[in-house]
């Protein structure tokens, strides 16, 4: 199989086919172009097993196919990445158009967005490997995203509270304000709500109660998570967790960055470069 390096295209016949793919959530749409650029041919299918196989099938029929495009392949191109490479086809991820960029000037449409991954990979421009998300890193980022989520509405619920709070009565205020948040949170579970819940008093205290379970429970929650999150990142990389001032968050961050399939980054300067750590050139100010 011929192959697009990573500078520009190398010399690809009329027979070669690249193929972009625009990704969406129920349905992707294909272009191919041959290996001068010509378009030969469009497709659209269903972002199913069984659509991702006639894809595969309508590509093959165009010619020696040499790599295919794929837009989002983290998000909705996922499903059809994996299905590619487990046929053994290459796979490069390309980056969305900008809409102020290309988009404003060819016009936005899915067979366009397409046509351009296909050019890009075309050009030389796409040459990510995507990540493989099939090993501990996915679990470690799916872990995160719970954690994290977790982490967002604890911090909400609390908010919440003091909000509502301040419009309690002075005598439920003047009892409750001084207090430390976990205190705090401790007596607003313990409030008697019982009543009729058209009393707005009654209401306050069912408000501030429901608001502190939930707080109470985010908080279990969120522990469970931690723990999973120690448990992965230390099986998957004991000497990132043990460097100094380097715990299972940040550890978690770093790994989901590189992904299960690390080779695909080529330096220590792209990790920096990808991680967004690389000293970035800038004046003095002066002018």
């Amino acid at each position: 199989m011929k192959e697009i390096n990573n500078m520009t295209s190398i010399a690809l016949g009329r027979h070669d086919v690249v193929v972009g793919v625009d990704t969406h959530k129920d349905e992707h749409v294909a272009v191919a172009l041959d290996g001068l650029g010509g378009r030969l041919d469009e497709l659209a299918i269903a972002a199913k097993p069984h659509g991702y196989a006639e894809l595969l099938a309508w590509a093959d029929r165009l010619g020696a196919v040499v790599t295919f495009g794929v837009e989002g392949t983290g998000s909705y191109g996922s499903g059809l990445a994996r299905f590619l490479r487990r046929h053994g086809r290459r796979v490069v991820e390309v980056s969305r158009p900008p809409r102020k960029g290309v988009r404003r000037l060819s016009g936005k449409s899915d067979t366009i967005d397409a046509e351009h991954a296909a050019r890009e990979v075309l050009a030389g421009k796409a040459t990510a490997t995507p990540k493989l998300a099939d090993g501990i890193v996915e679990a470690i980022r799916l872990t995160k995203i719970a954690r994290d989520t977790a982490v967002k509405a604890h911090s909400q619920a609390m908010i919440t509270l003091k909000a509502t709070l301040v419009t309690a009565t002075d005598d439920l205020r003047s009892e409750l304000e001084p207090l430390t948040d976990f205190k705090l949170i401790q007596a607003c579970a313990a409030l008697d709500t019982s009543g009729d819940v058209a009393d707005p008093e009654v209401a306050m205290r069912r408000t501030l109660g429901v608001l502190a379970r939930r707080w109470l429970d985010l908080h279990e929650e969120i522990k469970d998570h931690s723990r999973h999150l120690k448990k992965l990142t230390t099986t998957a990389a004991p000497e990132l967790v043990a460097a100094f001032g380097i715990g299972p968050d940040i550890a978690a961050e770093m790994l989901i960055t590189a992904g299960d399939n690390n080779d695909r980054i080529r330096s220590d300067a792209a990790l920096a470069k990808l991680c967004g750590a690389c000293p970035i050139p800038a004046g003095s100010g002066w002018s």
